[in-house]
């Protein structure tokens, strides 16, 4: 089982792969089929929820911070950019 957020690629095991993001879980189950990559290392999947929530947050701040409320072609601008934002969030 993982004890560190970020741990090495042949550290990985089958019970861990939940706990990774997907790109790392592919490098890991290659690695245990025996073929050769090259060593990495992956951050654990709730780390980068984490960053993107405060990435997002500080874009959503940034987008209310520079909307001028009482015009409407602001008020669109601020809502088209954020769904723009929000649709890259729930990829994550």
């Amino acid at each position: 089982m993982i004890k560190n957020l970020v741990v090495w690629f042949k550290d990985v095991d089958k019970g861990d792969i939940p706990l990774v993001v997907v790109k790392g879980r592919i490098w890991c189950e290659m690695i245990q089929a025996g073929f050769p990559v090259p060593n990495g290392f992956i951050v654990q999947q709730c780390i980068l929820s984490v960053i993107l929530k405060k990435i997002i947050g500080r874009k959503i701040r940034h987008l209310i911070n520079a909307t001028t409320f009482d015009d409407t072609k602001s008020l669109n601008n601020a809502y088209k950019a954020y769904q723009k934002n929000y649709h890259a969030r729930k990829s994550f």
